[in-house]
């Protein structure tokens, strides 16, 4: 199901999309089976960009990319995206969850994702620059036909 949400003079919103979100604070209650292989640029191919904000239900997907190190602020707009999807879901605390976008590549192609605010220190502290890794991400709609996903988890393969 998606929704678009188009409006000067306001977004209306309707209620029942059924989106499950993960937000592990321990991976070992982490459920992993949930995310199935897929790159981003995949999916960007099958949500054709639209103006406006656009709710999709939730794509859980895993995608292998390289780790770039380069965190910046989540823009206002991605913010507000992330908030109006959390209102909907009754899931209170997502914008806080998410305060920074991380930039990685998938197959040659750059993507900012927001992370979650837990996860961003031991990315920092545990990854390498231009290392491979795998992101446990759901795929949440578009702001201005930029899609986005959410980082709710990673791996890889060699401990520091």
């Amino acid at each position: 199901m998606v929704r678009s949400l188009v409006g000067a003079g306001g977004i209306a919103f309707a209620m029942g999309l059924c989106i499950l979100l993960a937000i592990p604070s321990d991976v070992s209650g982490f459920d992993f089976s949930r995310y199935q292989p897929r790159m981003m640029k995949e999916l960007i191919r099958d949500y054709a960009r639209q103006k406006g904000l656009v709710i999709t239900n939730d794509i859980p997907i895993r995608s292998k990319v390289v780790y770039s190190g380069e965190f910046r602020g989540l823009p206002n707009d991605s913010r507000r995206l992330i908030a109006l999807w959390s209102e909907s879901m009754n899931v209170p605390g997502m914008p806080q969850a998410f305060r920074q976008e991380l930039k990685v590549a998938e197959a040659g192609i750059g993507y900012w994702v927001p992370v979650q605010e837990v996860l961003v220190p031991s990315m920092k502290r545990d990854l390498r620059l231009g290392e491979e890794i795998e992101l446990f991400i759901i795929y949440i709609g578009q702001v201005a036909g930029r899609h986005i996903f959410l980082v709710n988890e990673f791996a890889h393969e060699s401990p520091h």
